[in-house]
């Protein structure tokens, strides 16, 4: 086991990792954006 071997290891660990982390929060994102579009279109609609 050399060091290049176990650092490209990592490397493509934390690359799959930041990915998984970054698809769940885009997720979150577009949920929170769909719930915020639907409170303010509920806030326009009761107010006129």
């Amino acid at each position: 086991m050399n060091f290049q071997y176990i650092m490209k290891i990592v490397r493509n660990h934390t690359d799959c990792c930041l990915r998984e982390v970054n698809t769940r929060l885009w997720g979150v994102t577009l949920i929170f954006l769909r719930i915020k579009k639907l409170n303010s279109r509920g806030v326009y609609e009761s107010s006129t």
